[in-house]
């Protein structure tokens, strides 16, 4: 997936920006980047206390976008800090909830981004605020009046909350029952898509059945086969993945009840796929996504990705792993690797509490060096193998002058 594009490029400046932006808020709130050893935290701590009691109820949006804006990255940045935080956490939800209910529909999309990292952030500590996030989120996704992207950041930050808390009672809704009713439903592909990679990853968990992943399954292909939204096919390729790992790991069969002809006719036509319709890009992006799943359905491949800390790698293989990675990635960005280093509910979701990081995760800068110093050594690598290339090749050749 790794295309160069200058789409991709201008992404990577906006993240570039985005990072730097975040940096400079922490360094303003006095809470200095992550890794620092910083003991003297009681002006940045008001200072916290500041934006969460007084900007957040701020009468003016500006002031409370970027108020939330400001705890956010704090949130990300910072993991290691929410012992210290904790006692902001229920009034921090109850006036993210206020501009979310309120607000405009900014407000709500990015107090709902805010929800789904605070439910992370403070499980350790304060396990009413999950509770109070969720339903919160419930109530978008219900409330008639919420956009499609409103929709979508609150499916995303539901399953922040089973993450952080499986048990979570919510007086006989279940998390998993809401996103199911949704793909299940005639809504904006968008939705469909977002709810059924959202309820997939809910039975992957350490400790959860994956039966209602092998009973769903022919429902979710046949979902898939009558669609026409490239999201819907792209998310249910990926939960179909899923499925066929899961059921080889747990049994060394295919999943009970899923005609293996009938996929594979699917996957073909994936893979064939002639839609001018629909975009080359896109077209290419769900060829490879069927190839891989047509992958594990053979029991060839599966996708695989690698996280580097400072003396430590740790590689995630599987469908399973890709996709809770790429979950939590959604939500919590570059500051995914310090809550897989220090969180406790994304370690256990993760499936690697007896997994020790004692090393930071990378800085982008670090991760510059590392791979020019790569460069580097292959480059020279490349110039040693030619240069004995060459003269092999001279000494070959170089022999006394022929008489004719």
């Amino acid at each position: 997936m790794g295309k160069k594009s200058k789409g991709k490029t201008k992404k990577n400046v906006a993240d570039m920006e985005e990072d730097e932006d975040e940096t400079s808020d922490l360094q303003s709130l006095g809470f200095g980047s992550a890794g620092d050893d910083s003991t003297d935290l009681e002006g940045p701590v008001e200072q916290f206390a500041e934006l969460v009691d007084e900007h957040l109820s701020s009468k003016k949006s500006a002031d409370r976008l970027a108020a939330m804006k400001q705890i956010k990255h704090l949130l990300i940045s910072r993991p290691d800090l929410a012992s210290l935080l904790s006692t902001f956490g229920l009034t921090l939800v109850m006036n993210t909830s206020r501009c979310v209910r309120n607000g405009k529909p900014a407000e709500a999309v990015l107090g709902l981004q805010l929800c789904g990292v605070a439910a992370l952030y403070y499980a350790q500590d304060t396990v009413e605020c999950v509770r109070d996030i969720a339903v919160l989120a419930i109530y978008m996704v219900k409330n008639s009046n919420s956009t499609v992207e409103e929709v979508c950041e609150a499916i995303k930050t539901m399953l922040m909350c089973q993450i952080a808390d499986p048990f979570i009672d919510l007086d006989g809704d279940t998390i998993p029952g809401i996103f199911k009713e949704l793909w299940g439903s005639k809504k904006k592909p968008e939705i469909v898509s977002e709810a059924l990679s959202a309820w997939a990853l809910c039975y992957v968990a350490p400790g959860t059945s994956r039966k209602p992943l092998y009973e769903n399954a022919q429902k979710i292909l046949n979902m898939v086969k009558a669609t026409d939204s490239y999201d819907v096919c792209c998310a249910g390729l990926e939960v179909l993945g899923l499925v066929y790992e899961q059921s080889y790991d747990e049994s060394g069969k295919p999943p009970p009840g899923l005609g293996r002809m009938e996929i594979d006719e699917f996957l073909q036509d994936c893979i064939s796929d002639l839609d001018k319709t629909v975009s080359k890009t896109r077209r290419k992006d769900k060829k490879e996504l069927a190839r891989r799943v047509q992958s594990s359905v053979n029991e060839s491949e599966a996708p695989s990705e690698r996280m580097v800390f400072k003396g430590k790698t740790l590689d995630f293989e599987g469908w399973k792993k890709v996709l809770q990675l790429g979950a939590l990635r959604t939500q919590l960005t570059t500051g995914l690797p310090m809550y897989v280093a220090v969180n406790t509910p994304t370690r256990k979701y993760l499936d690697m509490t007896h997994i020790v990081i004692e090393g930071k995760a990378m800085t982008r800068v670090e991760k510059k060096a590392m791979a020019k110093d790569s460069n580097d050594r292959s480059k020279e690598r490349t110039m040693k193998d030619h240069k004995k290339s060459s003269d092999a090749l001279k000494a070959r050749y170089d022999t006394e002058d022929y008489e004719y």
